[in-house]
């Protein structure tokens, strides 16, 4: 029987502890299924190149990107 891996989300906000993503990221990747959740403010402190690129990076800016009316995707409900 398959196991399947936990699925963990960071979500980081505009504060210098984000400075450590890179390393969090790193350690969780080796246990679970990571994906990471930022605001605008946060990306002041990481560089997406600086996270594994298998991790998927999401902003609070692509909650609204793809929604214009009921039905269509939301990002905080597909993460």
């Amino acid at each position: 029987m398959a196991t399947t891996r936990p699925k963990v989300l960071v979500a980081v906000s505009g504060s210098v502890a984000t400075i450590k993503l890179s390393r969090l990221v790193e350690a969780l990747v080796a246990l679970a299924e990571v994906r990471v959740i930022t605001t605008r403010h946060a990306r002041h402190f990481f560089s997406d190149d600086a996270i594994d690129r298998s991790v998927p990076i999401y902003t609070d800016e692509g909650e609204w990107h793809n929604w214009h009316r009921i039905g269509d995707p939301v990002l905080h409900i597909d993460v």
